[in-house]
């Protein structure tokens, strides 16, 4: 799973919109819909701003990659 998912995936587990998730991030519904859609890179830097907004961690938002080569 992406970044990009996965921060859909805990925005809506947290019921929060889209516009309440910009409303805490100080940046606009749409950024917010082009980076759950991968329309829009997301900086490492934001990722524990959007993590405390969600109530996650900050690894909760970084996907797990198998070197192994296991799905």
């Amino acid at each position: 799973m992406t970044t990009s998912r996965l921060i859909r995936k805990y925005r809506r587990a947290a019921d929060i919109t889209q516009a309440q998730l910009a409303a805490v991030l100080g940046c606009s519904p749409q950024k917010i819909s082009h980076m759950e859609r991968g329309y829009t890179a997301i900086n490492a830097a934001e990722l524990p701003r959007i993590a405390r907004a969600l109530g996650v961690q900050p690894a909760d938002l970084v996907p797990v990659i198998r070197l192994d080569g296991a799905g």
